[in-house]
């Protein structure tokens, strides 16, 4: 068995990603979004999903709090939002016990989740897209065609998701090798995305604006849900690529093990 990382380890290697993490964060902030001004690309959670299955939930949380609060602070673009960071301080907490829980699931149960999760995605955006209004102003006169386009891409990206994860069960294939399989990694990022990411991070922009922010609340819950939910798919992507990467790197250079 490989030896544990130290502690001075630890504390290394979580300086190490919370520094990535904090660039990625500016970045991220400086790229304009047009109309869907909540919804941000980064590989920042990505990154604190990883600390958290490599170094556990105290780093985990500590890095998901310091990625939100160091950006807003020295890049500020409007007021502090503590909601958000406590979101994130789930972010980096959960996906540690997340993975205890999920680790237990039989090989067949680790496919069969994501595509219920890609359904209720799929279901979803269909709800906002064609039962309600609250995105046509975001979409403008692209709405009639990028509606279908987003749904059809949501599909096609949730069918080569399901086939690889097949695919690299039988051939007995790991993305990127490490201790935690792929098909655990992909669990984990769409439940860290949809719960965290969409649905919690939705609550806290919504109780900001509802308790914080001066004046009345221009945004329902279901408006931020709907928003966030839109690009929910290439961050459940870039997460779980990244949090792959970092556990197959970590355990390359430092040598960890279980």
């Amino acid at each position: 068995m490989k030896e544990k990382m130290t502690l001075t380890q630890k504390i290394s290697l979580a300086a190490m990603l919370l520094a990535i993490s904090f660039v990625m964060t500016i970045v991220a902030k400086t790229i304009n979004m047009g109309n869907f001004f909540f919804v941000r690309f980064s590989v920042a959670p990505g990154i604190v999903v990883g600390s958290s299955l490599i170094l556990g939930p105290f780093f985990g949380g500590l890095i998901g709090v310091l990625t939100d609060l160091l950006p807003a602070l020295i890049y500020p673009t409007g007021a502090l939002n503590i909601f958000i960071t406590i979101v994130y301080l789930i972010l980096g907490v959960s996906p540690y016990f997340l993975h205890m829980l999920i680790k237990r699931i039989p090989e067949r149960g680790r496919l069969i989740l994501p595509m219920v999760l890609m359904a209720i995605v799929e279901i979803l955006l269909a709800i906002f897209f064609y039962g309600t209004t609250i995105l046509d102003a975001s979409f403008g006169e692209s709405g009639s065609w990028a509606k279908i386009a987003i749904l059809i891409g949501v599909l096609v990206v949730f069918a080569l998701i399901e086939i690889g994860l097949i695919v690299f069960k039988k051939k007995n294939l790991k993305f990127f090798p490490s201790r935690v399989s792929t098909s655990e990694v992909i669990c984990l990022s769409m439940i860290c995305e949809l719960v965290v990411m969409v649905l919690l991070k939705s609550l806290a922009f919504f109780l900001f604006y509802e308790f914080m922010a001066s004046g009345e609340n221009p945004f329902s819950f279901s408006f931020l849900v709907s928003m966030l939910l839109v690009g929910s798919i290439p961050d459940i992507i870039l997460m779980a690529l990244t949090a792959s990467f970092l556990l197959w790197l970590s355990e390359k250079i430092m040598k960890i093990g279980v």
